[in-house]
C-alpha cells in the first residue's frame, strides 16, 4: 500500500516499526483481572490486526497473492545472505534471552517481584517480534505460529522445569521438522501445510502420551 517492495530492506524496516508499536501495546495494556488471561490480549490484537491487513490487501492490486505469500511463505526461493542473516540475529537473541533468563521466567511465575516490569515486558515482545519479521517471509505466519505454540505446548505437559522444557520443545520440533521436510520431498506435497501437519500430529501423540501416563 505504501509503494514498499515485498523483502526489501525498506519492508523490513516498516515491520520493525509495526513490532514496536505492539510490543510498547502489549507491554502497558495488561488485564487486571485473572478471568482474563494475558494470552487473550495477544490473540484479539493479533487477529485484529491480521483482519485490518486482510482489508487492506482486498483494495490492492495483487492483494491475493501478497495474502498466500504471508500466509504460506516462500522457502523454496530463500537465499543464503537472508538464512545467514536469519541465523546471526536468533543466535544474538538467543544470548540475550540466556543473560536475562531469569527476569523473563520471573515475568510469568513471579511478576510483581521485577522491578520495570513494563521494560521487560516490552523488551520480551520486541525480541518475539524480531524472530517473526524475520521468520515470516521464509516460512510464512502459519508456519511460524506453529513453531511457535506447539513444541511449547508439548513441552508443557509433561515438565514445569524450564530447562526440560526447551529441551523436550526443541526436540520435539526438531524431529517434526525433518519428518514434514521428507514428506514434503517424497510426497511431493506443500512444505508448510507438511510441516504444520507433522507438527499437529506430534502433539496429538504428546496428549495420547500424557494420558497413558497419567
Amino acid at each position: 500500500a505504501l509503494g514498499i517492495e515485498y523483502g526489501t530492506f525498506q519492508s523490513y524496516l516498516a515491520s520493525m516499526a509495526a513490532v514496536l508499536f505492539g510490543a510498547l501495546l502489549l507491554a502497558v495494556i495488561k488485564p487486571k483481572s485473572k478471568a482474563i488471561p494475558r494470552e487473550a490480549v495477544i490473540g484479539i490484537m493479533y487477529a485484529l490486526a491480521l483482519v485490518a491487513s486482510l482489508l487492506l490487501a482486498d483494495k490492492l492490486r495483487g492483494g491475493g497473492a501478497y495474502v498466500s505469500k504471508t500466509l504460506s511463505g516462500s522457502m523454496l526461493w530463500v537465499t543464503w545472505p537472508l538464512v545467514c542473516i536469519t541465523c546471526v540475529t536468533y543466535i544474538v537473541l538467543l544470548l540475550f534471552h540466556y543473560k536475562f533468563r531469569h527476569r523473563f521466567i520471573a515475568l510469568v511465575e513471579t511478576p510483581q517481584a521485577v522491578k520495570n516490569e513494563k521494560l521487560w515486558d516490552f523488551l520480551l515482545f520486541t525480541t518475539q517480534g524480531i524472530i517473526t519479521v524475520l521468520v515470516v517471509p521464509i516460512a510464512g505466519v502459519l508456519l511460524a505460529y506453529a513453531f511457535l505454540m506447539i513444541p511449547a505446548s508439548i513441552a508443557a505437559m509433561f515438565t514445569r522445569k524450564w530447562g526440560g522444557a526447551v529441551l523436550i520443545g526443541w526436540s520435539a520440533g526438531f524431529v517434526a521438522c525433518v519428518i514434514g521436510l521428507c514428506s514434503s520431498y517424497f510426497l511431493d506435497l506443500p512444505y508448510g501445510p507438511s510441516l504444520v501437519l507433522s507438527l499437529g500430529l506430534f502433539f496429538i501423540c504428546a496428549v495420547v502420551l500424557r494420558i497413558l501416563l497419567r
